[in-house]
């Protein structure tokens, strides 16, 4: 009888947690999302609207840049930072207003990013600030996506730490 009731116990507390797990709907799970966040992150794949994007944004928005964009998302609350592996005409002016944060039940992303045009005179800047929906979060791969003035932008990351 004693085993009988532990056999039921255990079986409850295990469909419990298989069901208490929020996930992603493209993989991984929202628990600890915010230790997850944190690292070096490739972008390997920028689309609007189904359609490849990425050398638009290294042709339009990181001009004169070369080689990966990255995303540093360190551990001091809220900051992160882009890095470009070659980069002489952008750079990061304000590295202390860019933030990023976790809301919502562990599922959306807000980044913001401060970026100034060096070679531009008068000098231009760029406020970037988004929020975007997580559809994957594990430890190789962030997916995000949002939707602006009736348009999909999507972006695919790989860990690169």
């Amino acid at each position: 009888m004693n085993l009988q009731l532990t056999f039921w116990f255990a079986l409850a507390f295990i469909v419990l947690m298989l069901f208490s797990c929020k996930k992603y709907p493209e993989g991984g799970t929202k628990h600890d999302a915010k230790s997850k966040l944190q690292g070096l992150w490739a972008i390997d794949f920028y689309q609007i609207d189904g359609a490849d994007s990425l050398n638009y944004l290294l042709d339009s928005v990181f001009t004169g840049c070369t080689g990966n964009i990255e995303l540093l998302i360190r551990d001091s609350p809220g900051k992160w930072q882009f890095t470009l592996m070659s980069c002489d005409s952008m750079s990061n002016s304000c590295t202390e207003c860019d933030n990023w944060s976790v809301f919502g039940d562990n599922d959306s992303l807000h980044l913001t990013v401060f970026l100034r045009r060096m070679l531009s005179v008068p000098a231009e800047y760029f406020v970037f600030s988004h929020d975007w929906r997580i559809l994957k979060l594990n430890n190789d791969d962030l997916w995000l996506e949002r939707e602006e003035n009736g348009k999909l932008y999507e972006f695919r990351l790989s860990n690169n730490d």
